[in-house]
C-alpha cells in the first residue's frame, strides 16, 4: 500500500479499510520508512483501517502487508 501527504494536507493521520483480506488470518505488516514490523488480524483492518502516520508535509508511505501461514 503506498499512500502520500500533500504539502497542504492539515492532516498527519488517518486509518485506510482494507479490502479483501482473511478476517481470521494475521497480517505482518512492514513500513518500508520505519525499522521492523507490525501484527494484525485481518478483521481489524478490514473494520477499523489500518493506521498510517506521516509528520512530514509532503511525504510518502509505502506499508507491504503479508498474511502468515
Amino acid at each position: 500500500m503506498q499512500a502520500f501527504r500533500r504539502e497542504e494536507s492539515d492532516y498527519e493521520s488517518t486509518r485506510f479499510r482494507l479490502r479483501g483480506l482473511v478476517p481470521d488470518a494475521i497480517y505482518t505488516l512492514t513500513n518500508l520508512d520505519v525499522e521492523g514490523s507490525d501484527e494484525m488480524k485481518g478483521r481489524e483492518l478490514l473494520d477499523a483501517g489500518l493506521p498510517v502516520t506521516m509528520k512530514a508535509r509532503p511525504s510518502t508511505s509505502i506499508i507491504i502487508y503479508t498474511k502468515k501461514s
